[in-house]
């Protein structure tokens, strides 16, 4: 709400929603227009699950099937970790079908060298040529070396 303002009415996708904790968060002092989670089918029934349990509705729940066929606009895009954390063909997928289709967007990117080499996935430079107008914020709390927080439409 600080870098966006309000979230009522407006599209909202999920990179990595797990058990759907933003996705309440957010639901429990705004009105989105649509919120989607994406994730791996586990992690979505998870999701579905706390979700239902905590009365939230209006959440679409995406694998990556269907986020291809949707191919839909986003006001924002949010990510904590997941994108940078998956390998370079994943990030390339998911640059392509949700983050250019994102007005605004807010990654919390971790760069832990000993999950993947340089090649396997999208490095700094890489990450940041994805929007010209993004900024980058410091992770507060750091929970790792050279973490940080990249926006763009603030």
């Amino acid at each position: 709400i600080k870098l966006f303002g309000k979230l009522d009415n407006i599209n909202i996708v999920e990179l990595g929603g797990g058990y759907g904790g933003q996705c309440k968060i957010i639901h429990d002092v705004c009105t989105p227009k649509s919120y989607t989670l994406i994730d791996l089918p586990d992690a979505l029934a998870l999701s579905k699950k706390c979700l239902n349990l905590w009365g939230v509705s209006n959440v679409n729940f995406c694998d990556k099937d269907t986020v291809e066929k949707e191919n839909k606009q986003y006001d924002l895009f949010i990510s904590n970790y997941a994108f940078t954390e998956i390998p370079r063909e994943e990030q390339a997928f998911y640059a392509n079908t949700t983050i250019k289709h994102s007005t605004r967007g807010y990654i919390t990117c971790n760069f832990v060298k000993t999950w993947f080499t340089n090649d396997d996935r999208f490095g700094r430079k890489e990450l940041l040529a994805l929007n010209p107008t993004y900024k980058t914020l410091p992770e507060t709390p750091l929970t790792y070396p050279n973490n940080f927080v990249y926006t763009w439409g603030t």
